[in-house]
């Protein structure tokens, strides 16, 4: 298993102990870390290539009158240090998106109602509204030139994937299979194509697709059980995902050279989920 350049890091999270929590490794599997200590609940991790920063969603408070988790989104560097708290409220902010420049997120948010997409500035923490259309738009993707956000929007019915011009605030439709799941959009580095996952058929079956962006044609990978949550190697020539059963997932990288996927358990007692994968700046 190739170990890749040392300032590569895969940050994925795993629940041992049934809550989940932040991991980075290398590609190799070698120095394998817990990111924070923080006992509560830590999801939905992207890791900035620009300024080594982890944002994710994470829990502090539990509004006591109906106990319910009240999830808000952090940063924090990856000796684990320097812990941010980047919003604070009675609403759920989730899937939060690094821009390349590593200056904002976009992140998913209720605090309008339904969820919608906004745009978070680090320097001020100041929040602008992207959408307006109340229909439950969520887990958004920055582009990797920073002009465009893939996201998943149910405003036809049903979850689709959709792209949202930040200059323009227009949208483009990019699938619509009626009774089909997509989501998780994450971008190839060179910004030609998504990876999504998708959900079909009447015993709800998982997979993995690739959407040109050019031709529009979509491409089912043939990988393990339950493929969920791809991610691009910082090159761009393999896809990280989780498979296998929930609750016991491992992660795969799947090298598109050779079309095929190799096992890449990163522990034995380290069930895998959402993950990122990226070079970060040097020393940290």
């Amino acid at each position: 298993m190739a170990a890749g350049p040392l300032s590569e890091r895969i940050l994925f999270v795993s629940d041992p102990q049934g809550i989940p929590k932040l991991f980075l490794v290398r590609p190799d599997g070698k120095e394998l870390k817990r990111v924070t200590d923080f006992r509560g609940p830590e999801t939905e991790p992207t890791l900035s290539a620009a300024n080594g920063l982890v944002a994710y969603r994470g829990v502090e408070d539990v509004v006591v009158s109906s106990g319910r988790l009240n999830w808000d989104l952090f940063t924090v560097d990856l000796k684990g240090k320097n812990r941010r708290r980047l919003t604070r409220g009675p609403s759920d902010d989730h899937h939060p998106s690094w821009s390349p420049d590593g200056q904002r997120l976009v992140f998913s948010t209720n605090r309008w109602g339904a969820n919608e997409l906004a745009l978070l500035r680090l320097d001020d923490l100041s929040v602008e509204r992207l959408t307006y259309d109340q229909t439950d738009n969520t887990a958004p993707a920055w582009s990797p030139g920073g002009e465009q956000v893939a996201f998943v929007t149910h405003r036809n019915g049903y979850p689709e994937l959709y792209l949202f011009d930040l200059a323009q605030h227009t949208f483009d439709r990019l699938t619509q299979d009626e009774g089909v799941v997509d989501g998780s959009p994450t971008w190839s580095p060179d910004g030609k194509k998504l990876a999504f996952g998708s959900e079909y058929g009447p015993r709800k079956r998982l997979a993995i697709k690739l959407l040109d962006l050019e031709t529009r044609t979509e491409t089912r990978l043939e990988l393990p059980k339950n493929p969920a949550f791809p991610c691009f190697s910082p090159d761009g020539s393999e896809l990280l995902f989780a498979a296998g059963v929930s609750g016991q997932r491992s992660l795969y990288r799947y090298r598109f050279e050779q079309d095929a996927s190799e096992s890449f358990r990163l522990a034995e007692h380290l069930p895998t989920s959402q993950s990122d994968w990226r070079t970060v700046p040097l020393p940290w």
